[in-house]
């Protein structure tokens, strides 16, 4: 008989769940309106939607810090206060009056969300038992998935009836109620608390493998889709088609790759991630058959479910209580590559053509692999045995 995934989910990660159906949802509203919103409602031209775009990764290159000056508020808690900010954030785009009421509405939830995501991964990993570990965080990822999804078409169904500012008021209200479920998580999870700040040397390898990864990312989401649409004229259906398709994907498999991480272990699902990644922007640099491109995309965005992996090996070397401050200089890590590699790979670009941006990116996936040939992954986490914690339970 067929078991749904559900069924075998602990009450701590169903609430975690629950509250990542609603932030998503905002969130995934948010994104979908933002550009509209700012160009119909404030004129916002290319130079202001790029500098609010640049506004918006601030808080991203403070989430250490941020989560560093944390230590003395249980993590159920600043779960709950990062819901918050981004309902309040959302909500506060429907009051802005000029430029200015973007940019601090934007600072808000970007705040909210930056410091939530990290968070969640270690509440996820330190309520999950070994070798579960990476299922349960691409579970979550397909649940995030789907929740925008529901967004977008949420969106594309009430613009015929609502303005911009309305739909941010839901939005907000709607990211609102996962700030209460995070607070009513059961006893024996809510007394954990962050640690300060944390930077290791054991960790080293962590630190680079994200570094890296995180450059990857932005290649892809800077150049992929606009090398198909600048170099070999795709038209806007057949993007909003293939953006789609890769989404759907993404909640179908997201769970499946988490499993198949906590199968054949991290260095493995790593080492398969890099090697197709390079195969992938050789690709994008000297096949001219759009067709074949499309397919490429889509793999590379399959293959981002393996990204859980990162998460999963620094639980497997790290102390429990170094887990959430060392994701959260990972968060760091990823913002840092968000500022200067898109300026590295447009440089490349202009000055060789658009190979050369994706042949860096094979290059940055070879040192990846190369890393990943270094990593030595315990079999279980440094600390696996429960943690006894206030309310006389365990984790």
């Amino acid at each position: 008989m067929r078991q749904w995934p559900w069924s075998t989910w602990s009450k701590p990660f169903i609430y975690v769940v629950l509250c990542a159906l609603f932030l998503q949802f905002g969130l995934g509203m948010q994104r979908t309106l933002f550009n509209n919103f700012a160009a119909e409602e404030f004129g916002a031209g290319a130079q202001q939607i790029g500098w609010l775009e640049s506004v918006r990764e601030i808080p991203g290159l403070l989430t250490f810090l941020i989560v560093g000056l944390t230590v003395l508020l249980a993590r159920n808690l600043m779960l709950a206060v990062s819901v918050c900010l981004v309902g309040a954030g959302l909500m506060m785009y429907a009051g802005a009056g000029q430029m200015g009421g973007l940019v601090i509405a934007t600072l808000v939830y970007s705040t909210g969300f930056h410091v939530f995501f990290p968070l969640q991964s270690a509440q996820v990993l330190g309520m999950t038992d070994p070798g579960h570990k990476a299922k349960r965080l691409g579970e979550l990822n397909s649940v995030a998935a789907l929740s925008y999804l529901l967004a977008m078409g949420f969106v594309y169904l009430a613009a015929q009836w609502l303005n911009f500012r309305q739909m941010f008021i839901i939005a907000g209200a709607i990211t609102l109620p996962g700030a209460l479920i995070m607070l009513a998580l059961p006893r024996t999870v809510q007394k954990q608390r962050p640690r300060g700040f944390v930077i290791r040397r054991a960790y080293s390898l962590y630190y680079a493998l994200t570094f890296l990864a995180s450059t990857r990312r932005q290649i892809v989401t800077s150049f992929a889709i606009f090398a198909l649409v600048k170099v070999y004229g795709a038209p806007v259906r057949t993007i909003a088609a293939l953006l789609f398709v890769s989404n759907v994907l993404a909640v179908l498999t997201r769970s499946l790759c988490g499993q198949m991480v906590d199968r054949i272990g991290e260095r493995n699902a790593m080492w398969i991630t890099y090697a197709s990644v390079i195969f992938i922007f050789l690709g994008y640099a000297f096949i001219p058959w759009p067709p074949v491109l499309y397919g490429l995309y889509i793999l590379d965005n399959f293959l981002m479910g393996f990204d859980v992996s990162q998460s999963t090996y620094l639980d497997k070397i790290a102390t429990r209580d170094d887990v959430p401050p060392t994701l959260a200089l990972g968060s760091t890590i990823n913002h840092i590559t968000g500022v200067t590699v898109p300026l590295i790979s447009g440089y490349l670009w202009a000055s060789f053509g658009h190979w050369a941006s994706f042949v860096f990116g094979a290059v940055v996936a070879g040192c990846s692999l190369y890393l990943v040939s270094l990593m030595r992954v315990p079999a279980t986490p440094y600390a696996s045995a429960p943690a006894v914690v206030a309310g006389g339970g365990s984790v």
